[in-house]
């Protein structure tokens, strides 16, 4: 044994809960992907959620005024005044919601406001209901923050929407005394789904019963291609005091590396996460804060332009989706909202000698056919594959085309 192995043997074991964290799966294979094509390899890369479009010129020029000017200090933890009241007029304007400013927190993205939420919520042994297929990131977060995840799925066993009747069965199937809160998005990551008003009403009522925390990941709400998006708290404002609504500018204004997320909700939770924040990351940079009030301000029409694309995006996904069903019997969700389409691919498994998991699927699928997408074991959908339409209808047709040809091979395989 030398030197540094014996200094090793002597050090403490990392703590119980960093063990129980895992990877993103996402960004490493988005991170995989990326490094194939750096070597010369042609990869079709449909496993990134991130839009392929430009921030929007006039953000960028906010924060670069804001450069110019020298605000380049420490901000406000949990946001600063011009922040915090842009978000209330968004609440407002676009989900006629109202909040105070002191019921805002800011953080840096959805992903950290996330785990702030969870860290402030649970205590170790509470359990989080989460529907799933879920965001890769809430079992993990739920874990470190001391507590267990229970899924309920919302599919039914063709890969539809379950009814609103058989949701609010698993919810009740669910619960335990140690139940403390409920977890879900919508528009879905991974599948698209959007839910409906009634599982809104069932999943409002549920909670309402069993005095459960709600924490509603609503970062998609822009991107619902039928129909308007309804926050839970349209259904049901009376669950206000128990819910947290959670944001952010990634997905619909093309800024995931600024990393802006925000929550709305209970003034006494919104100040327990603040403090939190403030031992964390402490605030956002000045400049990034302007820059998304200019985001926040422009709202929904500054993206016009990015959501014609993603309507037109979807129809081709779509419509690819339909020919490996025909071809192959690939299944999928249908998309209503984000910009995923989720295939099922468990009638191609049944059928392969050689190749019985989405996981291994996927493994192929990148490495023969050089076309990037997520397994659905990352979801807690095992048999399922996540591809994302935030790229080129070129890249679109082209990655389908790869899952097509995998199919076909590992069905003979």
């Amino acid at each position: 044994m030398n030197a540094s192995d014996k200094a090793a043997s002597l050090i403490h074991p990392v703590s119980d809960r960093s063990q129980k964290l895992s990877p993103s799966p996402t960004l490493s294979l988005n991170s995989q992907a990326k490094a194939m094509r750096a070597s010369g390899v042609d990869v079709v890369n449909l496993s990134a959620g991130e839009p392929d479009f430009p921030t929007h010129a006039s953000v960028v020029d906010a924060a670069k005024a804001a450069l110019d000017a020298g605000e380049t200090r420490y901000g406000k933890p949990g946001g600063g005044p011009d922040l915090l009241k842009a978000i209330v007029t968004k609440f407002k304007r676009d989900n006629a919601v109202d909040f105070a400013p002191e019921q805002i927190t800011v953080g840096a993205g959805a992903k950290q406001i996330l785990l702030h939420a969870f860290l402030t919520l649970l205590n170790p042994g509470d359990e989080a209901i989460v529907l799933s297929p879920y965001w890769v990131s809430y079992a993990d977060q739920i874990a470190f923050s001391g507590g267990t995840a229970r899924f309920v799925s919302t599919l039914d066993a063709n890969a539809g929407a379950t009814s609103a009747q058989h949701l609010a069965a698993k919810l009740e199937a669910a619960l335990s005394s140690k139940s403390k809160c409920l977890v879900f998005s919508s528009p879905s990551n991974p599948s698209g789904e959007v839910l409906s008003e009634a599982s809104l009403k069932v999943i409002a009522d549920f909670a309402k019963k069993n005095n459960l925390w709600v924490v509603s990941d609503e970062i998609y709400e822009y991107l619902v291609f039928e129909g308007e998006h309804r926050s839970i708290l349209n259904v049901a404002p009376k669950l206000a005091t128990q819910t947290l609504l959670i944001n952010g500018l990634s997905k619909a204004f093309a800024m995931t590396g600024w990393r802006v997320g925000y929550a709305a909700g209970p003034k006494e939770v919104i100040a327990r996460m603040r403090m939190l924040q403030s031992h964390s990351s402490t605030c956002l940079p000045a400049f990034v804060e302007k820059a998304a009030v200019v985001a926040l301000s422009g709202g929904k029409a500054m993206i016009a332009n990015d959501l014609d694309k993603y309507r037109s995006r979807r129809s081709v996904a779509i419509e690819q989706a339909k020919l490996l069903e025909s071809s192959v019997g690939v299944g999928h969700c249908y998309p209503a909202g984000a910009f995923y389409v989720f295939l099922d691919l468990r009638p191609v498994l049944q059928q392969s000698k050689s190749c019985k998991s989405s996981m291994e699927f996927g493994n192929r699928l990148l490495e023969k056919h050089h076309v990037g997408a997520v397994p659905g074991e990352a979801f807690g959908a095992p048999g399922f594959l996540r591809t994302s339409y935030a790229t080129s209808i070129e890249n679109i047709q082209k990655g389908f085309a790869g899952i097509k040809a995998c199919a076909q091979e590992v069905m003979q395989s």
